[in-house]
């Protein structure tokens, strides 16, 4: 039985880590210091509109290729949820050049590896792959951005798999609709309620032309920007996207439509049921976008509070009172305001009162009581230790390079992350709870066990 317990709660804690895959941490070395193997950082942009940035590191014969778009769950409108998924399905089908699955082919056979990841804000198609097979890669990309067929049976394929996607993750998944409702409650008139792959109603009915001018208007060169690390001369790869994508044409960028979050009024709940038998308990707030200067203090706060085994959630509800599985939580930084949020997966025989008592307890005391000067520092100890563990990854670097320059809107503060969680005090720690952490500003969903019949009680005991 605990076999199970320990593989529910790996799913569970990696379910409930909802933050953007695409945040990652610049290279190792000292704080605002790049290491002597990277060159360096280039940004161009061409005339149709497409962005390229460059980061040379010859630590090792590697290159990471990101090409990202701005289309995500906040550009679908009512009606035509889950059309950036189908696109991104779409993306992967092959073109009048190469046959689906030819890339990923391609890719492998050099001993890389290709992903794509729809989020929030964007959509991106990431590369990891030797030197020597970059200029291959980019002129598959290029491919791909110019010479995609939407057809009225690859859209249906793509629906389908989307369907699928959706099944798999929330539909069949015990905690799958945990994030579903929580986006759809916490949100009331930013798209970022949508549902990451779509409403089943809507992918049904997305049209063939509706797809199409979706595709390109947001699957373009001016919507897009292509980001490459690694090992490779920046001139050489500014001469190579040039002759590739430089020929795409651009269209007219959508308008830009800004829905702003009215502010929340008063606590929202929603309570769920679940044959999983295990409690579950959640309360999130809206915070600012990720460019707003109040995000270093969340960082750390959010280590405080679920940093580790040290961390006071874990101190409290797993070690001390053994009420919990598990705890965790994340910051959500987002182009436009997004989430911060904190869990417990609790004993099978804990009310999920319980949980709820402790986490709110632990939240309210951020805004009365400053933190101690040991677990500020432990937890920028902590966020230096993410830091530099994570910037081994060059996908992860590059990820995090673009994070900054297409969400936070500055490039360049990449280099002060560290900077920015040292100078943090317990009284900014303090001054971010009490803004934020307000039960108007809550969203709370807690989950419970189904109520079992008389003779299931019975099998049970």
């Amino acid at each position: 039985m605990m076999p199970m317990i320990r593989r529910q709660i790996c799913i569970a804690s990696l379910f409930f880590v909802l933050a953007l895959s695409s945040q990652a941490f610049p290279q190792s070395g000292s704080p605002g210091r790049a290491p002597e193997t990277q060159g360096a950082k280039k940004e161009v942009v061409f005339p149709n509109g497409l962005t390229l940035l460059t980061m040379e590191d010859h630590s090792t014969p590697l290159v990471s290729v990101i090409v990202a778009y701005r289309a995500g769950n906040k550009n679908e409108v009512p009606g035509l949820t889950g059309i950036t998924r189908v696109c991104e399905r779409l993306m992967q089908m092959g073109t009048s050049r190469f046959e689906a699955g030819a890339l990923n082919r391609i890719i492998q056979s050099g001993g890389g590896f290709s992903r794509s990841i729809a989020d929030l804000d964007l959509t991106r198609f990431v590369t990891k792959v030797t030197s020597r097979l970059l200029d291959t890669v980019l002129l598959l990309e290029a491919d791909r951005m110019q010479n995609v067929e939407i057809t009225y049976e690859k859209l249906l394929l793509a629906r389908e798999a989307v369907r699928k996607d959706r099944l798999t993750n929330v539909e069949s998944f015990i905690y799958g609709p945990f994030n579903e409702e929580y986006f759809n409650l916490a949100y009331r008139a930013h798209p970022y309620q949508h549902p990451r792959y779509g409403w089943p109603g809507d992918l049904n009915n997305i049209g063939l032309e509706e797809v199409k001018e979706y595709f390109q208007r947001r699957f373009q060169p001016a919507n897009a920007t292509v980001v490459v690390a690694g090992d490779f001369a920046s001139e050489k790869v500014i001469a190579l996207v040039d002759s590739l994508f430089s020929p795409i044409v651009s269209y007219p960028l959508p308008p830009q439509i800004r829905i702003t979050e009215p502010e929340q009024r008063a606590e929202r709940r929603a309570l769920l049921e679940s044959a999983s038998g295990i409690p579950v308990f959640l309360v999130g707030y809206h915070i600012p976008p990720a460019s707003h200067p109040d995000i270093p203090a969340l960082r750390v706060l959010r280590r405080v509070m679920v940093g580790g085994e040290s961390s006071r959630l874990y101190e409290r509800m797993v070690l001390a009172e053994k009420t919990a599985l598990s705890v965790g939580g994340d910051l959500l930084e987002l182009e436009d305001p997004g989430q911060i949020f904190f869990y417990s997966i609790l004993n099978y025989d804990t009310p999920v009162e319980v949980g709820e008592e402790a986490i709110l307890d632990e939240i309210e005391r951020l805004k009365v009581e400053y933190v101690t000067s040991a677990e500020l520092e432990k937890a920028k100890n902590r966020f230096e230790a993410d830091f530099y563990r994570n910037t081994r990854s060059l996908d992860y670097r590059a990820a995090r390079w673009a994070f900054y320059h297409l969400i936070v809107g500055n490039k360049d503060a990449l280099q002060n992350e560290i900077a920015s969680a040292r100078a943090v005090t317990k009284e900014d720690i303090m001054e971010v709870a009490t803004r934020y952490f307000s039960r108007n500003n809550r969203t709370i969903i807690t989950l419970t066990p189904t109520e079992l019949k008389p003779e299931e009680q019975e099998i049970l005991e």
